[in-house]
């Protein structure tokens, strides 16, 4: 329970400038990584030792929040920023993302048709031709294109990842009901595509075998690659 007095445009102001301060000199500061780790000292459970073990019975002031933020949250976290961190990808770290984050906070829109949304549902669509065209993929792939294909943008990596299984699978299941269904990927993916696997009941077996992901007249590129891939069969 945090106190804010609804519709105080200074104090909201105030506030957003003191949490701006914290993440530009805690997180982006030139000094910040020099006194932090990349992974915090910390055991599972720790939490319970930094918190009341009851909700505040009284709004708390936004000054004690803030002297909070240090110990509980900056002290105790993976520090996605350091110069040592290397797995998974910050990728809503930068300046513009943040300030990307701003702006949808404040709109609270939620798009889930075009009519509750307009501006959403079609920046959205615009957004993904503009990538599709990056990548080189045909028209077909396009929003803007009257064939059925379509971009959507997915909230993280495991959302696309199981939207991605979901489209095969079908995509599979219509084209060829009788047979085998397979889709290969590499063993050195991350977890997110078993958790995709689990959720769509699709079975992935370990194939201790170099199983090209590009056609024939692309083989002679890669004889030399010796990462071992997966077969996941779809039943």
């Amino acid at each position: 329970m945090i106190m804010l007095i609804r519709g105080s445009t200074r104090q909201f102001k105030e506030l957003s400038e003191e949490l701006n301060y914290i993440w530009t000199q805690k997180l982006f500061g030139s000094n910040a990584s020099r006194h932090s780790k990349a992974l915090p000292d910390v055991k599972p459970g720790f939490i319970w030792d930094l918190l009341p073990k009851e909700a505040p019975q009284e709004p708390e002031k936004w000054e004690q929040i803030f002297k909070d933020v240090e110990p509980v949250v900056l002290s105790s976290n993976t520090n996605w920023h350091h110069p040592n961190f290397f797995a998974y990808y910050p990728t809503a770290c930068s300046y513009p993302a943040i300030m990307g984050d701003i702006l949808s906070g404040g709109l609270a829109s939620i798009g889930f048709t075009w009519k509750s949304s307009p501006s959403m549902t079609e920046l959205e669509m615009a957004m993904t031709d503009w990538l599709a065209r990056a990548f080189g993929l045909p028209d077909i792939f396009l929003n803007s294109d009257p064939g059925p294909g379509a971009g959507i943008i997915q909230s993280t990596a495991s959302d696309a990842t199981l939207v991605a299984l979901l489209s095969a699978r079908a995509r599979a299941v219509s084209l060829a009901k009788a047979a085998e269904k397979t889709s290969t990927s590499t063993n050195w993916l991350q977890s997110s595509l078993d958790k995709a696997l689990n959720k769509i009941n699709v079975s992935k077996d370990a194939v201790q075998k170099h199983l090209s992901l590009l056609n024939n007249q692309n083989n002679q590129n890669t004889e030399e690659q010796d990462h071992p891939q997966s077969a996941v069969k779809m039943k």
